[in-house]
């Protein structure tokens, strides 16, 4: 199977090895799975949902799509100090889906962010309820949206297991990993 994974720096590993990035542990974890990793560092949903597009255009032929992201969107509106109306999110992920139906998609529930965004930068201590109000919303949103077709990290993670209150580390990712393998070999059954 062939999974092309699109998102941010969630999706792609920020700040651990290669070896250590989640999507890496999965595809050695599972000898079948062919991994293409599209994690953008910094990408908001548009530069995802655009890249995504240009490579599904390529002549290669994916069996599945993960896309997790959404997690740039909502940090950067939060700084605003008030509530995130991430309902345009949810609409782009979901007419994105629709649009390309005949791939098999499941969606990416980014981690929840801790307190220690704040003091490594991530978000601002005003802004930090509103995005934590947020990213629970969303990741609400989109299981209604895709009941079937989510992979949820939302409550995954130790404070421990946290690099910068956003990004896992390598245990963190490790996680993540073992998780997704447990998710991505039940559908294979």
């Amino acid at each position: 199977m062939h999974l092309l994974a699109a998102g941010d720096s969630l999706t792609y590993g920020f700040d651990v090895p290669m070896p250590s990035r989640w999507l890496s542990k999965l595809a050695a974890a599972l000898p079948d799975l062919q991994v293409t990793n599209l994690g953008m560092c910094g990408a908001g949903l548009d530069q995802v949902l655009q890249r995504t597009e240009r490579t599904l255009r390529e002549p290669v032929a994916y069996d599945l799509l993960f896309l997790m992201a959404g997690s740039n969107d909502i940090m950067q509106d939060a700084e605003n100090e008030q509530p995130v109306d991430i309902r345009p999110l949810v609409r782009k992920i979901t007419a994105f889906a629709s649009a390309h139906a005949a791939l098999p998609i499941v969606i990416g529930i980014p981690p929840e962010i801790t307190k220690e965004a704040i003091y490594t930068g991530w978000q601002s201590a005003p802004a930090f309820p509103y995005a934590v109000a947020a990213f629970q919303e969303y990741g609400d949103a989109l299981v209604r949206a895709f009941p079937q077709a989510t992979l949820d990290f939302r409550r995954l993670l130790a404070s421990n297991e946290y690099d910068d209150g956003v990004h896992p580390n390598i245990y963190g990712y490790a996680k993540m990993a073992k998780h997704a393998q447990t998710y991505f070999a039940s559908s294979n059954s």
